[in-house]
């Protein structure tokens, strides 16, 4: 028996084979990273200058990577890593930052091939440090610093009152407050504003017209805020001036 192919025949099966060659691989479909939960909490959102907060970071279920890094983002004070390792068995992670100016700390997952990356942020808003003090006083009695009327005429004997704001705050203003006691409550002698040092310090002192017949008096600093810092309140300095 012969076999016999026509020449149709074999133009078909020729295209058969290339239409078969020219079909195009099927592209294996990438896996796709699944969303990663992660927060960041703050023992508290307003601080005093020099406190401590606690900054607590908390990762959800993850495949692989159970690495957390807290950044810290001081308002024009730098910037530096907190802390970076890995979450507890309860998936938190604890760092500790003194506060002083506004920041923003950020807590970082890297991801791994299941989980994608992830950030979050969270600001802390930190005031100034003000602190006040007396000097020159022959004595404490009942809170009040005390001084002889016949040494105001010598600058060393006058009340002074000296104080400071952290961090520097060089050639920005204070505000102050004197007031009296006269017949059970407090009155106001004066505001006035006062600028710092460029240390950021500064110093009131007291004329013979601070006697006002013996009455007790008090004075304290108070300070604005500015970008870095919010504001804050020195406290009370009391004072006496006796014969």
């Amino acid at each position: 028996m012969k076999l016999r192919i026509s020449a149709a025949t074999a133009l078909a099966a020729a295209a058969a084979v290339l239409a078969v060659g020219a079909a195009p691989a099927i592209a294996a479909t990438p896996a796709v990273a699944k969303p990663t939960s992660l927060t960041l909490n703050a023992s508290t959102t307003w601080a005093k200058y020099g406190q401590w907060v606690t900054l607590t970071a908390h990762l959800g279920k993850t495949a692989a990577n159970r690495t957390v890094e807290i950044d810290v983002n001081a308002w024009g004070g730098g910037a530096w890593v907190a802390k970076k390792a890995n979450v507890d068995r309860y998936g938190n992670l604890t760092a500790y930052a003194k506060m002083t100016r506004n920041s923003t700390f950020t807590a970082k997952f890297a991801g791994d091939s299941k989980d994608a990356a992830a950030s979050t942020k969270r600001t802390v808003y930190s005031a100034a440090g003000v602190a006040s003090w007396m000097v020159g006083y022959y004595g404490v009695s009942n809170g009040y610093h005390l001084y002889h009327f016949n040494t105001l005429a010598n600058e060393t004997g006058k009340p002074i009152v000296r104080g400071f704001v952290a961090p520097n705050k060089g050639g920005q203003s204070v505000g102050s407050t004197w007031q009296v006691y006269y017949r059970g409550a407090w009155y106001t002698v004066s505001n006035q504003g006062f600028q710092l040092s460029q240390y950021s310090t500064l110093g009131v002192w007291f004329s013979d017209d601070s006697r006002l017949n013996y009455l007790p008096e008090r004075f304290s600093f108070n300070y604005g805020g500015d970008g870095y810092n919010t504001g804050a309140f020195s406290g009370w300095q009391y004072f006496k001036v006796t014969s």
